[in-house]
């Protein structure tokens, strides 16, 4: 199941939102760090030397072995990725950025082409625009 944590918001005019999406056997902080200290945790000097940035770290089951557990099909977890980004009201003001690593792209992408399908609903309606993608980017 997705969660969508947040690293560092910004209580004045927000210039944009970035989600860091972690990859397969990632972590939604350990994947951004050297360490297991904030010191070596690049999203959060993102978001000290951006003002007007918030940032967010989206986390997921991905567990690159069936030994370590078991993980949603990539299209569900796609679509309650979906869900639980529309949920954040606090994504709904400012653009969205996405850096993605490895099946975190894979996970963003269908997510994007999941909310381009159903741009007619009103809750897709407004995460669309903040996406900042057109429709010619995923055709």
């Amino acid at each position: 199941m997705s969660r969508l944590l947040k690293i560092a918001g910004w209580s004045g005019d927000k210039r944009g939102n970035v989600v860091f999406v972690h990859g397969l056997g990632g972590h939604p902080y350990d994947t951004w760090r050297r360490k297991h200290d904030n010191s070596t945790f690049w999203p959060l000097w993102l978001a000290k030397d951006v003002p007007g940035l918030a940032v967010y770290s989206l986390g997921y089951v991905s567990p690159p072995t069936n030994w370590l557990g078991t993980a949603m099909p990539l299209l569900d977890e796609a679509a309650h990725a979906l869900r639980v980004l529309l949920n954040s009201d606090e994504l709904r003001t400012g653009p969205i950025t996405f850096i993605c690593h490895s099946l975190g792209g894979l996970i963003v992408k269908s997510v994007l082409r999941s909310a381009n399908e159903q741009k007619g609903d009103p809750a897709i309606a407004d995460f669309w625009p903040a996406a900042g993608f057109v429709d010619t980017f995923l055709s």
